[in-house]
């Protein structure tokens, strides 16, 4: 691979800060939205009932995975080996 420059090697700085920017400017716009989502949305009609509904959802799936990781697991011994 050839040595590069020290004027190449800044361009490519140069140029992955800015992709970065760019990246940053999406978060950014990304964020309002989602707020914004956020903001419509807890203005909709049975907005609390919906919300507590998925609480409980959220609760028993944790609840049943907390229970399957409490369950003793089946070991099963190993294979016999066969004799020849």
């Amino acid at each position: 691979m050839a040595k590069l420059t020290r004027e190449q090697l800044t361009a490519k700085l140069q140029n992955a800060e800015s992709v970065v920017q760019q990246l940053i400017g999406e978060f950014i716009n990304l964020k309002d939205l989602a707020i914004g989502t956020m903001e419509l949305v807890k203005e909709l009609p049975d907005y609390d009932k919906a919300l507590e509904s998925l609480k409980t959802k959220i609760k028993i799936q944790a609840d049943i995975k907390k229970a399957e990781a409490d369950e003793p697991k089946l070991e099963l011994p190993d294979e016999p080996k066969l004799e020849e």
